[in-house]
């Protein structure tokens, strides 16, 4: 590949910066302006006082300004709100010319962005150089774009290239590219080539590619390509899924197409498949792996796949090599340590195709420690005389400590059968099995070939409760556990590796990849009003605030949780005042021994609540979908039937509930006989429906679905809102 890039665009910047200044000096004596001011919403561009983003207008602000190489590029910046460019063509911030040197603090909001301008690099940022700082901030894509170009391209939502510091940003929705150039393509979900310090980086949107050319390519799901990090690339996540159609050499990774040359990768997971179809490869290896297309002269550490890899070829007959790995698809001069796969890993239809959990091909100087595989690992061709290696862990005979495998190993070649392959490698006459030191396999699979002796430190286990079928010796004691035998390995070494947990099939006892802080992962917030809400539940909360019913104990809270049984009262309650237009009242003291919430309080005085039986309320249980139907339904006969008490219920005869001609849920069995006729008017008129398949879910069961038979608070407000709309 061609990574002289910078080398270019430095000399390109030199002469293009000797002409200005040639040009400037012939025009000195008929300019009369300065440079340009721009404004925005505030701040003086310092760092105590940064310049303030609050809208479009100041977004696009900053972008003119390096369109027109005014002088802010080393300045600091803070959005203030969510922006969304709409229709808006987007010129990144940092070109060729001018690259963005300073400081942008997303504070948790988010940039939106549809349409991007030509160039070749592509992001919100174009160019941020070593001095940049970008943090905090959350851009979501809605791109899909076709680029044309015989120049190198780069594109990452963040930014296309990027040598400075980014840190706790998170990227989402989608991004479509068309790409044409006989040159380099570096594409990510965050950064398109990436070459300084980045950490703490979640990338949540799905990226697809049809890639025509033959130039190089990166893909992954962080970034497309990462050479010479200055410091470890750390504590990374993706969840969006990768698709792509290409030409050429491609290197696909979840985390990062290409990486090496620098610090090890630290703390990753990835969670999004990974689909590569290619063409053209003539003598070219591709290779697509759950962290790394290709690692070199680095390592990784604390690494979990848990995302499918598959790759497969459709041109026409090549002595290329197409590879899939679970961790990564090339590994050379690497280590790889505390890393597991749970993901599907494929490879196929090419004649020579590697596929393994952990490294699908290894060069020179690889070792693994530390790891396992529970992922099913498949390769197949449709020439009978393909070479096919299809292992447990590494495609090639490797140092392997303390390794297991619990994952299908399965192959085939043309019309032949589908035939097994090995746990670990297949080791070739002239090597031996010593490499593999206290490795394990599920029983039922095949360690090594028949040819080949079973050394003293190995062992199949039972997957069922974790024992093996014979004992290891490690430090002088013997194991006859799994998990045992793993952490005993564990406790001898120096270095820093991580325990298992669990009988049958260990697992570490970490969790992997970025935590997100709380300010980052607010959706459709407003300001002081709530927090979290999804996509489909913006419209409903906007409603709920502009007919004033969200109550004090409601505000700015995240809504994406369950309503508890206090929660759902206050509604109830501000729903009762907007209907009948009168004020609830408080009468007396509480008649529960658990609460003396006021809100309570007034609904059991308006007949709205009567509590779990035994004076006791229960405010803080979860509520049932029953327990909200049936309350709502208090509320509508408090406003509207006129003389109802809940005390005269029973004996209440001036109205009834108008429930006729309405269909029998499924599970209607399952529904509480205080609750039905309430179920069946709401489910009327259109309030509270079924959860699907005829039934209504009126709380939770056993065997059911996490959530079933209740409710967010998002949803309280949605059906809230529309009894409102159905009834006043």
């Amino acid at each position: 590949m061609d990574y002289g890039f910078r080398d270019k665009l430095k000399k390109a910047l030199i002469g293009i910066i000797a002409v200005a200044l040639i040009i400037g000096s012939g025009l000195n004596s008929f300019a009369d302006d300065g440079p340009k001011t721009y404004t925005f919403s505030g701040g003086e561009g310092t760092e105590k006082s940064p310049y303030l983003i609050s809208g479009l207008d100041d977004l696009i602000a900053i972008s003119d300004a390096f369109l027109d190489n005014n002088n802010i590029r080393d300045a600091h910046f803070k959005l203030t709100a969510d922006i969304d460019l709409g229709e808006t063509v987007w010129n990144p911030i940092g070109n060729p010319t001018i690259s963005f040197s300073g400081v942008f603090d997303g504070n948790g909001k988010r940039i939106t962005v549809k349409n991007i301008a030509d160039g070749s690099m592509l992001g919100v940022f174009g160019i941020a150089d070593s001095q940049s700082n970008i943090r905090n901030l959350i851009v979501r894509g809605a791109i899909n774009k076709t680029i044309n170009s015989k120049e190198e391209v780069y594109f990452g939502l963040v930014a296309g290239w990027a040598e400075g510091i980014i840190e706790n940003c998170i990227t989402e929705g989608s991004v479509a590219l068309t790409v044409e150039t006989p040159e380099e393509f570096c594409f990510g979900g965050v950064v398109g080539f990436g070459r300084g310090s980045f950490s703490h980086i979640q990338n949540n949107a799905s990226l697809n590619l049809i890639k025509s050319g033959h130039g190089n390519t990166s893909l992954g799901g962080i970034a497309g390509s990462m050479r010479g990090q200055v410091t470890p690339l750390t504590n990374i996540t993706n969840t969006g899924t990768i698709d792509a159609n290409a030409d050429g050499r491609i290197l696909t990774g979840g985390i990062i197409g290409e990486y090496g040359f620098g610090p090890n990768i630290y703390n990753a997971l990835n969670q999004g498949n990974i689909s590569v179809v290619v063409k053209k490869i003539d003598s070219l290896k591709v290779a697509a792996g759950g962290i790394t297309g290709e690692i070199r002269e680095s390592g990784i550490d604390r690494a979990l796949n848990k995302g499918k890899v598959k790759i497969s070829y459709i041109g026409s007959s090549s002595t290329g090599e197409i590879i899939a790995g679970g961790i990564t698809g090339i590994g050379e001069y690497c280590r790889i340590y505390n890393a597991g796969n749970e993901g599907s890993v494929e490879a196929s239809e090419n004649k020579v195709l590697y596929a393994a959990g952990i490294a699908g091909n290894v060069g020179k100087e690889v070792s693994i420690a530390n790891a396992y595989n529970k992922g099913n690992i498949y390769g197949i061709s449709p020439d009978k005389n393909a070479e096919l290696y299809v292992e447990g862990s590494t495609g090639g005979v490797t140092v392997v400590d303390n390794f297991y495998n619990s994952g299908s190993v399965r192959m085939k070649a043309g019309n032949m059968r589908e035939v097994d392959g090995e746990a670990f490698t297949n080791i070739r006459p002239g090597e031996n099995t010593k490499t593999f030191n206290y490795c394990y396999w599920a029983s039922g699979i095949l360690p090594f070939p028949l040819t080949r002796k079973e050394q003293a430190t190995t062992s199949s286990f039972n997957p069922g409760n974790g024992k093996l079928s014979r004992n290891v010796n490690i430090g002088g004691k013997q194991y006859d556990h799994i998990k045992d035998a793993l952490n005993a390995w564990t406790a001898t070494q120096q270095n820093e590796y991580l325990k298992w947990s669990g009988s049958n099939t260990p697992s570490f006892e970490v969790s992997f990849g970025y935590s997100v802080p709380e300010y980052m992962t607010y959706r459709n917030q407003r300001e002081g009003k709530w927090l979290n809400a999804s996509d489909w539940a913006y419209e409903w909360m906007d409603k709920a605030d502009r007919l004033g019913i969200i109550p004090e104990i409601l505000i700015n809270v995240d809504m994406t949780k369950r309503i508890t049984r206090r929660e759902f009262s206050a509604l109830a309650v501000k729903l009762y005042e907007k209907l009948s237009g009168k004020a609830a009242i408080a009468d007396g003291n509480s008649p529960f021994r658990d609460t003396e919430d006021q809100f309570i309080i007034k609904a059991y005085s308006l007949g709205i609540v009567s509590g779990v039986g035994n004076g006791l309320f229960a405010p803080d249980d979860i509520l049932t979908r029953e327990q909200a139907s049936v309350m709502l339904t208090r509320v509508y006969k408090a406003v509207y039937l006129e003389g109802w008490a809940f005390e005269e219920n029973e004996a209440y005869t001036h109205h009834s509930l108008d429930i006729d001609g309405v269909a029998r849920f499924s599970d209607d069995y399952f529904i509480s006989s205080w609750a039905r006729e309430s179920v069946y008017f709401m489910a009327k008129h259109d309030i509270i429906n079924g959860v699907g398949s005829n039934m209504f879910g009126p709380r939770y069961r056993e065997g059911e679905k996490e959530g079933f038979g209740v409710a967010t608070r998002e949803q309280a407000f949605k059906i809230a809102v529309a009894m409102i709309e159905r009834f006043m």
